[in-house]
């Protein structure tokens, strides 16, 4: 069977929330499956026009708007043939190229994935399952997008996990797999969003330059002394130049570090220099 992004991105939902069975062979009453788990409007009419489109049969969407699924006998024992099983445990991410690896990854990640937010503290995407080989795949895969990803054992949920955090792994992920699922792109957006662009945007007239100082800096009144600090080096160095322009002396300290783990600088000019530059 000819992989294309349709049937990549088929292969996948059916390796997250599918399900292509048929009865045991012990069994006089005969019947073959192929179906797709999801209370999603969206995935579940993106599976229906995907299988439409490369199996030329179009799978119902139940009533209550659950599963998207089709009998046909011909082409469950084709694709248990091709595939042996879909089931949570046993499913394996084929061998195909990156450009359909990336439709297979974007309709696993709609189906099982999820977003983690907690505002500029923590953000993660992350995927659970049982199937460690198929998650390493998984891992594998990302990697070829530049993504890092780990995974670990959650002992208490009998399951394995794998989440992918930092910003710029975030942000390749949105930028080469990113979501169908409109709940999850948005959650995604917001994670992104969430970020605290730690880059100063130092003004270079005089007025807003010392609007910008009283915002950042603070005051030590027993060193006499303002104090401007940041985790960036770079944005301290452009103060001091724009202070030099303006004949102010300033004294960069640094690298520190803090109880958390984090490296921070401190650019210090005396307090009478300061408020001369404000009159």
């Amino acid at each position: 069977m000819k992989f294309d992004t349709d049937f990549a991105s088929i292969h996948a939902y059916l390796c997250a929330d599918g399900y292509v069975i048929k009865n045991p062979e012990n069994q006089k009453h005969h019947y073959y499956y192929i179906g797709f788990r999801n209370t999603n409007t969206v995935l579940l009419n993106d599976f229906q026009k995907k299988f439409s489109k490369v199996f030329g049969i179009t799978p119902i969407i139940t009533k209550d708007k659950d599963r998207c699924k089709v009998q046909n006998k011909e082409l469950t024992l084709k694709l248990l043939k091709e595939f042996n099983s879909f089931y949570s445990k046993n499913w394996a991410l084929p061998n195909i190229s990156k450009t359909h690896i990336k439709s297979w990854l974007r309709s696993y990640f709609d189906s099982d994935g999820w977003v983690g937010l907690v505002h500029r503290k923590d953000r993660k995407i992350g995927l659970e399952s049982i199937n460690l080989k198929g998650l390493k795949q998984i891992q594998t895969a990302l990697k070829s997008f530049d993504i890092t990803s780990t995974i670990k054992w959650h002992k208490n949920h009998y399951i394995w996990s794998l989440t992918i955090c930092g910003k710029d792994d975030i942000e390749r992920f949105k930028k080469n797999i990113g979501f169908l699922h409109p709940k999850k792109s948005k959650k995604l957006d917001e994670a992104l969003a969430s970020y605290v662009n730690y880059n100063w945007d130092i003004p270079s007239d005089n007025e807003n330059l010392i609007k910008f100082m009283s915002e950042k800096g603070k005051v030590s009144q027993s060193r006499k002394q303002v104090r401007f600090s940041s985790i960036i080096k770079e944005n301290l160095i452009d103060l001091q130049n724009k202070l030099l322009k303006l004949k102010i002396e300033s004294r960069l300290n640094g690298p520190w570090s803090n109880p958390y783990g984090s490296i921070w600088y401190c650019l210090s000019i005396k307090l009478d220099d300061y408020n001369k530059l404000r009159r």
